[in-house]
């Protein structure tokens, strides 16, 4: 009895205030039964317990026989007694309390569920695909995404789709759960992020429930995880998602995962881990360029309900808005204030709107600021920014750090040469002189392996400055 009380009863009392509520309490109580009163055959005299649940009810005071269920000795399976009919499985005391008679390990344990099991969530509408404005930062992940929903993916594939936080990554994959579950035979989809996936894990461990876990999981025809890169250090959970994938993967189905960074940038992940995300399509969604933004802030106005000017979209589109959402904050500040005024959208209502935003984010810019944010993106070191080598891979960042600098600094021609490696003011008036030709001609600058439009460049490095 006291082995029994002490390995059970956290888990009974779980599963009683989910019946009942937090009023709910559980009694041990010895049950005496003789053979007689059992199944025919031979039947080890064993004690059953009881498990008494209390809580106060409104029905009215009744008592019926209760189910009971025990071990039998021949199979070593669970059977159970049939009640007599008209009866239930399980009964009522006098006090309204709910009696449940047998072995413990038989009662169900509490399944896994998120948020409060008595009231259903609430879910808005998955994105589509056809509502994603892909840009050439994006083109490839959403022709990867297109391709894996349709009948020529094969089966085991997986995707990995990874970038800034607010380019898309969330979009695509309720995208291809959205086209997955309207297709003429949909198969099994789960979405969820890696957050999610650790909770109901971790919960499933307190609850013994990890077989039930496991067959959710582990048997659906497509997974869909976001936030993959919350797994990165979780050295248990790793194991468990690492098992989950092996298993999709042995029966054929598939997967698509997303993260803010490349699998070879998780540090804290376990090498089997990266090498199946590497395994399968792995593409990067970069952040918009200024034509791609436009159209996104277009789609958004038209989605709000919003007659915007196509010059108050450009003053919206052009603004210091490094992701999506942060679009979709300058249209909802937009919508406010006109309400606030009364007046018309217009272009200059949208440049109050991103005056009011910038201005308290306006941030003062230094020459180390500068000299850090062009060596992180070219890849260069600042003691070869700061050399005397001409190389292309290096002059052409030198040029382009002096003319950030003298664009967003009060330093002189002077002061900034002496701290790029002690060359004179002719040098850096030169550098200004050919960054704003190159700028104007919309010549393309190399970056590691990719040409970038050099004004979308500058832009790139101008946002980066201000959130540093």
């Amino acid at each position: 009895m006291d082995v029994l009380q002490s390995r059970h009863r956290s888990t009974l009392n779980q599963l009683v205030q989910e019946l009942r509520g937090e009023s709910g309490r559980v009694r041990f109580q010895e049950v005496i039964r003789s053979a007689s009163e059992e199944v025919s055959g031979p039947v080890d005299p064993a004690a059953a317990l009881a498990a008494e649940v209390g809580a106060q009810s409104d029905e009215p005071s009744r008592r019926e026989p209760a189910a009971s269920v025990m071990d039998a000795p021949s199979t070593g399976k669970v059977v159970a007694d049939k009640p007599p009919s008209g009866s239930r499985s399980k009964s009522r005391d006098n006090n309204g309390a709910i009696v449940v008679a047998g072995n413990p390990a038989t009662i169900p344990l509490p399944r896994v569920t998120e948020g409060n099991s008595e009231r259903p969530p609430t879910h808005r509408r998955l994105s589509r695909l056809n509502d994603f404005v892909a840009g050439s930062g994006a083109q490839i992940a959403l022709s990867a995404a297109t391709h894996f929903i349709s009948d020529e993916a094969r089966p085991g594939q997986g995707m990995y789709v990874f970038g800034p936080t607010g380019v898309g990554k969330t979009h695509l994959l309720e995208g291809i759960a959205d086209a997955l579950r309207r297709s003429p035979q949909p198969p099994q989809v789960l979405l969820l992020t890696a957050e999610q996936f650790t909770n109901q894990f971790t919960s499933a461990l307190r609850a013994q429930g990890l077989p039930a876990f496991r067959q959710r999981f582990r048997t659906v025809d497509v997974l869909l995880v976001d936030d993959v890169d919350f797994l990165d250090g979780k050295v248990r959970v790793q194991e468990e998602f690492l098992h989950t994938l092996q298993q999709i993967e042995s029966m054929g189905h598939r997967f698509v995962l997303a993260g803010d960074r490349h699998p070879r940038m998780l540090s804290r992940t376990r090498p089997e881990l990266v090498t199946r995300f590497l395994a399968g399509i792995t593409c990067r969604i970069e952040l918009p360029d200024t034509r791609t933004r436009e159209e996104i802030v277009a789609r958004k106005a038209r989605g709000m309900g919003m007659l915007l000017p196509p010059e108050a979209a450009r003053i919206i589109a052009r603004a210091r808005c490094s992701s999506v959402r942060e679009i979709e904050g300058s249209l909802c500040n937009l919508r406010n204030l006109q309400r606030a005024t009364g007046g018309p959208l217009s272009a200059a209502m949208a440049r109050q709107v991103v005056g009011l935003l910038e201005r308290d984010c306006v941030r003062v810019v230094r020459l180390p600021d500068i000299e850090r944010v062009v060596c992180e993106t070219f890849g260069v070191t600042v003691e070869d920014l700061r050399s005397n080598r001409r190389t292309r891979g290096l002059s052409e960042p030198r040029m382009l750090a002096m003319f950030l600098a003298r664009r967003h600094t009060r330093a002189a021609y002077s002061e900034i040469g002496r701290y790029f490696g002690g060359r004179n003011h002719a040098t850096v008036i030169s550098a200004e002189k050919k960054i704003q030709s190159a700028l104007e001609s919309g010549a393309p600058m190399r970056v590691a392996l990719d040409n970038w439009p050099l004004a979308d460049l500058v832009e790139s490095l101008e946002q980066q400055l201000q959130a540093s």
